[in-house]
């Protein structure tokens, strides 16, 4: 089993950019991120790298971090108005959320965006709205991927671009100018 500094320095930038992706304010993401740190540091004795990935592991943290944040369970930024949009994970639970800043004329602008990014994904054969979901929401590798949905690595490259492409199409169909 790895060192609790390895596991940090592995995954510290991997967890900031998710967290990121999903708070879209730099700050708060920070903030966030040593909360999950925080959390994994207090629970990684206990951590069974038998059931689960470390990431995976870590990842499960940051949505809880991100949860607790936005109901105002940790943290002081407990006020901000949050978006959410449905996505679904490789588990096929819907799970995703997006957060917009607080002026109401961006939120609503960034909740439309969203639902169309999220029809779009809900649009996608589950086969590969799994393989996009993990590629452009959890931004994992190729390989990563291969690994998860026990795929050849050339069936998984070629299942992001058709993805890709079919993301397109239904963006393009509903008129939203978004490349992906």
């Amino acid at each position: 089993m790895k060192t609790f500094d390895q596991v940090y320095t592995e995954n510290y930038a991997v967890i900031l950019n998710y967290v990121s992706f999903k708070v879209q304010n730099k700050a708060v993401a920070e903030d966030i991120t040593s909360d999950v740190f925080i959390k994994a540091m207090q629970y990684y004795k206990s951590f069974d790298e038998s059931k689960s990935k470390v990431s995976t592991w870590l990842h499960n943290i940051a949505n809880t971090c991100i949860s607790d944040n936005f109901r105002g369970l940790s943290g002081n930024h407990a006020n901000r108005m949050s978006v959410v949009s449905e996505f679904v994970n490789e588990e096929g639970v819907e799970t995703f959320s997006f957060t917009a800043d607080d002026d109401t004329n961006d939120l609503a602008e960034r909740n439309e965006l969203m639902s169309k990014v999220a029809k779009a994904f809900r649009s996608l054969k589950p086969k590969y709205r799994k393989i996009a979901t993990l590629y452009f929401l959890r931004e994992m590798q190729y390989s990563e991927i291969a690994d998860i949905c026990e795929l050849p690595l050339n069936t998984v490259r070629v299942m992001i671009l058709r993805s890709r492409e079919m993301l397109q199409s239904e963006l393009q169909r509903q008129k939203l100018e978004y490349a992906i």
